[in-house]
């Protein structure tokens, strides 16, 4: 439950920050009389903090207001503190409801080619065949072996039903691959 006092403590200090300096002193009001009744006073990190804000509060409300909404706080019961730390609105009065998510946008067209199912890689790599680099030569540009090199040229035949570096090369500048 010592939790609960430092929820209301915490709701306490944004509803002061809100300009709503009563409503705040007595759940500061309600926290401290909790703490109190728990034996749970307010660790010693917090202190400091704690007494500016309440000091705060009561320089703004002045004395007698401030000690008549902290002993009106001290007499809630816990579901009326809770009430108070966060009302709910009056029926008939709902804000309004969030509008819809907007529409997702429609994923990216995939490249061109991603349409035969071509890596990002194997585009490279035929590329590179494109230029007339040779197997090793391709491999040292993408770092990577030549044993690599030569699947990604396997799998790109496959990929356009192809058999010869000139058909790949030939498809892929029909198709505006490369």
């Amino acid at each position: 439950q010592e939790g609960i006092a430092t929820a209301l403590e915490g709701l306490a200090a944004v509803t002061g920050m809100q300009g709503q300096a009563a409503r705040a002193a007595r759940l500061y009001g309600f926290a401290a009389s909790l703490r109190a009744l728990l034996g749970a006073p307010i660790p010693p990190p917090d202190r400091r903090s704690y007494q500016r804000t309440v000091a705060a509060l009561r320089a703004q409300l002045g004395e007698p207001t401030f000690l008549h909404a902290w002993t009106a706080g001290q007499a809630l019961t816990l579901a009326e503190a809770i009430a108070e730390a966060v009302p709910l609105p009056a029926r008939g009065h709902l804000p309004p409801s969030p509008p819809p998510a907007p529409a997702q946008p429609p994923p990216p067209a995939p490249a061109r080619g991603h349409l035969f199912g071509l890596t990002d890689r194997e585009i490279d790599v035929l590329r590179l065949v494109a230029q007339g680099l040779t197997t090793s030569q391709i491999a040292k540009q993408l770092v990577i072996s030549p044993r690599t090199a030569d699947a990604h040229l396997r799998s790109i035949y496959r990929k356009l039903a192809v058999t010869s570096r000139a058909a790949a090369t030939r498809a892929a500048i029909e198709h505006g691959l490369i």
